[in-house]
């Protein structure tokens, strides 16, 4: 490994344990690992934007703060007797050989099946479908698609050949919503389009179309319902017809 990594790695940690010391700083002091959980949520999710913007300096610099998270969240578990940061990439690099026979090993071939198998080993559990695990933690959103995701792997996919665009229509017709999203996702897969990405596009497409609204009626918005819905129709009603 490349002797600067591990000098920079060396330095972040140096960092951290002296803002973590009795001459440190008071709010780095007080974090536990509890605290810092929404930190490591937000950072992933900064991360994910600017892949989204396709921006390289905006990913260093989050990647970085995620990594930053790893480092404190370690350092706490070191203090407390839990674990270390060498246990932290022991563990991650033994589990990537673990779920790879197929590369470590030379045993067969990957398939989803096996890796879901392993999975479940390593969890001392019983295998409740070859989906893997319904993991209730994951935004909603994910969870579907992942469950999805995972069918296609398997080779199943219970729309096939499905008209799904009526199939849609239909369920909203019968108010039947849950079934609408689950149709939803697998329309989207089948098109390699991002539930994501399109939830992304409409936010900033309403907010954009808000302010030009807003910006009509000079800011007076409140209270004001009817003129805004009479320019929303005259300026935007054909995107919807």
């Amino acid at each position: 490994m490349d002797r600067d990594i591990i000098n920079n790695l060396e330095e972040l940690f140096e960092v951290m344990i002296k803002l973590r010391s009795k001459n440190g700083c008071e709010w780095d002091r007080k974090q536990t690992i509890k605290s810092l959980k929404p930190y490591i949520i937000e950072e992933s999710y900064e991360v994910a934007q600017a892949i989204e913007n396709e921006d390289y300096e905006e990913l260093k610099d989050e990647l970085g703060d995620v990594l930053l998270q790893i480092v404190f969240q370690s350092i706490i578990a070191e203090e407390e007797k839990k674990f270390d940061f060498s246990d932290v990439i022991k563990s991650v690099t033994e589990k990537m050989i673990r779920r790879h026979p197929h590369v470590f090993e030379k045993k067969g071939e990957y398939s989803y099946e096996n890796w879901e198998n392993i999975k479940a080993k390593e969890k001392n559990h019983k295998k409740q479908s070859s989906l893997g695990e319904l993991k209730n933690n994951l935004p909603p959103i994910l969870k579907l698609r992942r469950i999805i995701d995972n069918s296609k792997e398997l080779g199943i996919n219970p729309y096939k050949d499905e008209n799904l665009k009526e199939i849609m229509i239909n369920n909203i017709k019968k108010d039947n919503f849950s079934d609408f999203f689950e149709v939803l996702l697998f329309y989207l897969s089948e098109n390699k389009l991002q539930i994501n990405e399109i939830i992304n596009e409409s936010a900033k497409n309403y907010y954009e179309k808000f302010i030009n609204i807003e910006k009509m009626l000079n800011q007076e918005i409140i209270n004001n319902e009817k003129n805004f819905i009479k320019l929303w129709k005259d300026k935007y009603g054909e995107e919807i017809k």
